[in-house]
């Protein structure tokens, strides 16, 4: 397989010069250079030591509308593009073998999955585990902790803030790991590693953050 991508992202939009149907497809950046997933944001990466992953379900509770639209895009379908024989003609575009099974090559679950190899994130889970199979269903796919960080200390923060009524300001959400998003979140994946980068069509943050992410309504809470 031609995917050396090198690192999950968490890849937060889709598309593509061949508008491929996986979540975390790669392609260029206007500079033509390359990104890992903690490249340039080492408060990302110490983030990912200290807080664990938990899965999208858990923001369900605070974050209703955004789960529900999220459901609905290629990111929360993007592990589906793994498995043998789905989307076959986006696969021989791009000269990917059909009938390969790729759901447990680490090459691909990096941005294809949630936190991958990461504290509480995604492991291949054993066949004959039922307890480890019901983890990763929760965890496969471009999920909402793949863009915004790991969720152990700040999704307790929001659903006490939820309960509570009480104000509050994003900071305080940022010290407890919810990571801050930029450009650099979507090129962890977004970048030339993949099999559909065409560097004709590099990636465009600005366009792809209004089309394929999930619905945006924050919380009445909060203060600017």
């Amino acid at each position: 397989m031609r995917i050396r991508i090198v690192a999950v992202f968490a890849a937060v939009v889709f598309g593509g010069s061949l508008s491929l149907p996986w979540g975390a497809p790669s392609h260029g950046t206007t500079d033509g250079t390359r990104h890992s997933l903690t490249q340039g944001n080492t408060a990302r990466a110490a983030d990912e030591l200290r807080f664990a992953y938990v899965g999208s379900f858990k923001c369900k509770k605070c974050h209703i509308k955004e789960y529900k639209s999220w459901e609905a895009t290629r990111m929360a379908k993007s592990f589906d593009i793994l498995k043998p024989k789905e989307h076959a003609s986006a696969k021989e575009k791009v000269r990917i073998e059909v009938n390969k099974d790729y759901t447990t090559d680490p090459a691909c679950l990096k941005c294809h999955t949630t936190g991958f190899e990461q504290p509480g994130g995604y492991v291949c889970p054993p066949s004959d585990d039922e307890k480890a199979l019901k983890k990763a269903e929760q965890l496969v796919g471009v999920g909402c902790e793949s863009c915004h960080g790991p969720g152990s200390a700040y999704v307790p923060v929001f659903e006490e803030i939820l309960k509570s009524k009480r104000k509050y300001k994003v900071e305080e959400l940022y010290a407890v790991g919810l990571a801050k998003l930029d450009e650099a979140t979507c090129q962890a994946c977004h970048n030339t590693d993949g099999p559909t980068y065409d560097p004709a069509v590099p990636f465009d943050y600005a366009k792809r953050k209004r089309d394929g992410v999930h619905a945006l309504q924050l919380l009445k809470q909060r203060e600017e």
